[in-house]
């Protein structure tokens, strides 16, 4: 998976947020299909569940931050 996401991320800037903003959603995709299986993708449920903690992630600075180093780390180990 760590792979997998450093491919997603590595035209990404971490400084920019709206390279984040694009990269978001489909991190936390790539997180759940890998955690939870497929099924969790088209569960109502877990898509309610990812689009809370995208919109956490969008406006709470910690979270942003946090993403913003997971990125830069996952570049940096790619």
């Amino acid at each position: 998976m760590q792979r997998d996401l450093g491919v997603m991320v590595s035209a990404i800037d971490p400084e920019d947020p709206a390279s984040l903003a694009k990269v978001r959603l489909p991190l936390l995709r790539r997180i759940v299909l890998a955690e939870w299986g497929e099924g969790a993708l088209g569960d109502q449920a877990s898509l309610a569940m990812l689009r809370a903690v995208d919109r956490l992630v969008a406006i709470d600075p910690e979270k942003s931050d946090l993403l913003r180093r997971a990125v830069a780390m996952l570049k940096q180990s790619a």
